[in-house]
């Protein structure tokens, strides 16, 4: 969408893009703080054994796939646009 500001005005936002950027890294991270949190909580309540929390932490833990293709997925979308929009506009 940002693209589409800066070819429409003709002038770089890469102040903004970065500021975007810093945003959704942090957003980010409290997201996954509170998942992982969450689970964590959930896995310490319903077992004793220390053996067990921890195999069970490491299986809940990780990067998700889903996550990864999505961004992907986001970044295709996004070159796309920008290459869509700079022949339209131009």
């Amino acid at each position: 969408m940002l693209v589409f500001f800066e070819l429409l005005l003709d002038h770089s936002l890469r102040g903004v893009s970065i500021g975007i950027a810093i945003s959704n890294g942090i957003l980010g991270n409290k997201i996954y703080y509170r998942k992982a949190k969450k689970e964590i909580d959930h896995i310490l309540l319903l077992h004793g054994d220390p053996e067990i929390r921890r195999t069970l932490i490491q299986q809940k833990g990780g990067t998700s796939g889903w996550g990864i293709v999505y961004g992907i997925v986001m970044i295709l979308i996004g070159a796309f646009l920008q290459v869509f929009l700079a022949a339209i506009l131009s």
